[in-house]
């Protein structure tokens, strides 16, 4: 399998342009996870927006001793420092630092990574799964590429290349939603069709998307489609058991106000956070 060769100079000067896409989709990449003769667990969550206080205890409280993987669906803004042995993928969202994206995609598994940004044409294998991610959202202006496109919108070319991946995916994340599937936003339907495209090509077990904040699942096709709120509303827990082959089942956790210890407000915990590791959760999709 083909592994992506490391950006020429020139792609990572002027970061906020250019096409977060591979030279030559698709490109493969191994994503280092503990062996798949045991039960599989992987954590979605939605845009982070540099909110790290909540992602670090999600990941502390699911991955207690290290070596989880956990999948975003981009706008991460910031990449702090993460427990070495925890990795995160994720499909590049409009708010991120390109020029850094574009470093930490051309040293893909080099020096301990622990970010993992997936652009078009790219298939993370990760656990006997295969994850592809779409980043960016549509902007009719640019979607036809030219040498100003803005790495924030993706571009024709980029759904060309998603379209080149030719092995069956089993995740797929995306910024922006598809349209045409039922989701809406304060009434009118949104997303790109596109987008949907893509997704009837792959036809994944699962496929998520963020940038809209808004929590949803739909089905299209054999596809499970989840829309993903902020991490501070709720994330998904992914697990497969190896004994069942690829079927995958997907649990909801979700945070719950309760009233704050100061100013007589109200803050969002998720049910571990109050000792109840099982309220508020709920499977959500289950395969097989």
């Amino acid at each position: 399998m083909r592994r992506v060769q490391p950006f020429p100079a020139h792609h990572l000067r002027g970061g906020a342009v250019g096409q977060l896409m591979v030279p030559n989709p698709p490109s493969f990449h191994t994503v280092p996870m503990p062996a798949v003769n045991i039960p599989l667990k992987i954590v979605v969550v939605g845009d982070i927006h540099a909110k790290w206080g909540i992602v670090h205890k999600i990941m502390g409280y699911e991955f207690p001793h290290g070596g989880g993987l956990m999948l975003s669906v981009g706008d991460t803004y910031t990449y702090p420092k993460i427990p070495s042995s925890n990795r995160i993928l994720f499909s590049p969202g409009n708010h991120e630092n390109f020029p850094l994206l574009r470093k930490m995609h051309s040293q893909w598994g080099h020096n301990g990574q622990r970010y993992h940004p997936i652009f078009a044409g790219d298939v993370a294998l990760a656990g006997g799964l295969a994850i592809a991610g779409m980043p960016g959202i549509f902007h009719e202006d640019f979607f036809d590429p030219r040498s100003n496109t803005p790495s924030k919108f993706f571009t024709r070319a980029m759904i060309r290349a998603m379209k080149q991946i030719d092995r069956g995916i089993d995740i797929l994340l995306m910024h922006d939603a598809p349209s045409g599937i039922g989701f809406t936003k304060k009434g009118s339907e949104v997303g790109s069709r596109s987008l949907t495209g893509v997704l009837k090509h792959l036809n994944p077990q699962l496929a998520f998307f963020g940038h809209y904040h808004k929590g949803w699942q739909g089905h299209v096709n054999g596809t499970e489609v989840f829309g993903m709120e902020y991490p501070g509303r709720s994330y998904m827990v992914i697990e497969r058991n190896p004994k069942r082959g690829k079927a995958l089942r997907v649990i909801q956790k979700r945070a719950h106000p309760y009233p704050a210890k100061k100013n007589g407000g109200r803050v969002s915990l998720y049910g571990w956070q109050r000792d109840e590791p099982e309220r508020w959760s709920r499977v959500v999709f289950e395969k097989g």
